[in-house]
């Protein structure tokens, strides 16, 4: 027990703490060192989140490789299964859509100042080279990722340890959200974060979540920058 308490510490802390490291570093070597260089902030970004999701990927296989599992057990794809999983595919996708939808409209209805800062990000132009990397890498990194970290792993083994069903997913909710390090997306995936992880709780593996998951992602990439850079 105390074996699996450490290594949640280190899934549920560490990549926020390595993750937050390396975005001062990219902060203080771009606005103090290299202020000119803005540019390297929007293509170091994406590259911090694909370094830190994948090295912790790497730990829970690792972890898992060491409690006689493994990544394809947690994941659970089952072409036999393949219908129902589409069901779930679309649940998965419309719970972030809804999640986020809900959180911009409220970001417009209580701050709209933010809410404009917020959007003008999407605004900002980008080499094409950094927009791919957003809408492909980024967002089937973090699909898979974030899915199988902050779910597949976390809630089954904080479950074992509070003896708690919904604290477990609170808790895994709480540290995926804290993850973003984002005003707005905090909160947002704090909710659809709780949502996801009940939702994993029924079915026990991971892949629809990670399909609906990466789509979700790419969308959400590829649309605002083709309405707001790409389109005149």
């Amino acid at each position: 027990m105390v074996n699996i308490g450490r290594r949640l510490l280190l899934l549920l802390i560490g990549p926020i703490l390595f993750a937050l490291g390396l975005v001062l570093g990219l902060v203080i070597l771009i606005f103090i060192m290299f202020p000119t260089l803005m540019i390297l902030f929007y293509i170091g970004l994406p590259a911090i989140i694909v370094v830190t999701e994948l090295l912790f990927l790497y730990i829970v296989y690792k972890f898992l490789h060491q409690e006689s599992s493994s990544l394809s057990e947690l994941i659970g794809y089952d072409r036999q299964t393949l219908s129902q999983d589409v069901v779930w595919i679309v649940v998965t996708f419309g719970i972030f859509y809804l999640t986020f939808c809900a959180g911009f409209l409220v970001l417009w209805l209580i701050n709209p100042p933010y809410y404009a800062i917020y959007i003008s990000y999407f605004r900002t132009p980008l080499p094409l080279f950094s927009m791919l990397f957003y809408t492909i890498v980024v967002s089937i990194t973090a699909g898979i990722a974030e899915e199988t970290i902050w779910r597949g792993y976390a809630i089954t083994r904080l479950e074992k340890v509070t003896s708690r069903r919904w604290l477990a997913v609170f808790i895994a909710a709480l540290s995926w959200s804290l993850f973003h390090f984002d005003p707005f997306k905090t909160p947002v995936t704090l909710i659809s974060g709780v949502i996801l992880g009940s939702l994993y709780l029924k079915l026990q593996r991971a892949f629809p979540l990670i399909v609906g998951h990466t789509l979700f992602n790419i969308i959400g990439y590829a649309v605002p920058f083709l309405l707001f850079i790409w389109l005149p």
